[in-house]
């Protein structure tokens, strides 16, 4: 339906958005409470700042583990070379700014990547979770409009395969990954 379509063409215009009118008493009484209950915390850090751009604010500075899962672990610095090489991949597979690209298959390191990877391409991130059934991750890619289905298994799990299929989307093995140099932008 919307497959490959960028999200920029499928979103409202500003104008069409309605305007929330919160009185201001309601946003302070808000405000406190987030306050009185810890929910707001000055850790100096910018909300604006691409998270890329934070993992690699470390990467410079430390060595310390990132990330783990069952099958490894990653220092920043590692975990920013394998975004990078994830976005090479990216690139190569034809994403660009707005491009929706699902990720798919077990909670591994290399969905953080391929999240951060797509922050670096500007790509959009939807989910494929590898226990969904093949009707599912279907229905959210072709109503995401997802041009392809990353999957982190070098073997595609049966239900991402046929969901992406379904979807029209191809599937690209986060695997490929691997042999290409880390993205320079």
């Amino acid at each position: 339906m919307n497959a490959g379509l960028p999200v920029r063409d499928r979103l409202l215009p500003v104008e069409a958005l309605p305007v929330l009118d919160v009185p201001p008493a309601e946003i302070a009484r808000a405000r406190e409470l987030a306050a009185r209950h810890g929910m707001v915390r000055d850790r100096g850090m910018e909300i604006d700042t691409p998270l890329i751009t934070r993992v690699e604010r470390y990467a410079a500075e430390r060595d310390r583990p990132a990330v783990a899962d069952e099958h490894r672990a990653l220092s920043y610095a590692e975990l920013a070379v394998e975004a990078r090489r994830f976005a090479t991949l990216l690139e190569r597979e034809g994403v660009e700014p707005g491009t929706v690209v699902g990720v798919g298959g077990e909670r591994r390191i290399e969905v953080l990547a391929a999240f951060l990877a797509l922050e670096l391409v500007g790509g959009v991130y939807v989910p494929a979770d590898a226990s969904w059934p093949a009707g599912r991750v279907r229905d959210v890619l072709d109503q995401a409009g997802a041009a392809l289905l990353l999957t982190v298994e070098d073997e595609v799990p049966a239900a991402l395969r046929e969901g992406a299929e379904a979807a029209g989307c191809r599937t690209v093995p986060a695997g490929g990954a691997r042999d290409c140099a880390p993205w320079r932008g």
